[in-house]
């Protein structure tokens, strides 16, 4: 393979490295972006079942202080 690519014409080597960059830079900028949506997900259910908790626990403490007095 690597007979081949130094073969190759100066200027034409140089223009598969940038095209095998750029794919490169594309497939990488994809990956990011389905991790930041990933990450964004887990975030808003993370905070939906936060919110819920607190809910919860208020409406307990509610219901406790209903009973006391």
């Amino acid at each position: 393979m690597i007979e081949y690519f130094t073969a190759l014409e100066p200027g034409v080597r140089w223009t598969v490295i940038g095209v095998t960059g750029a794919l490169f830079m594309l497939l990488l900028g994809l990956l990011l972006m389905k991790l930041r949506s990933r990450w964004l997900a887990g975030k808003e259910r993370w905070n939906e079942a936060r919110a819920s908790t607190r809910s919860m626990h208020l409406e307990m403490q509610d219901r406790a202080g209903e009973v006391r007095q």
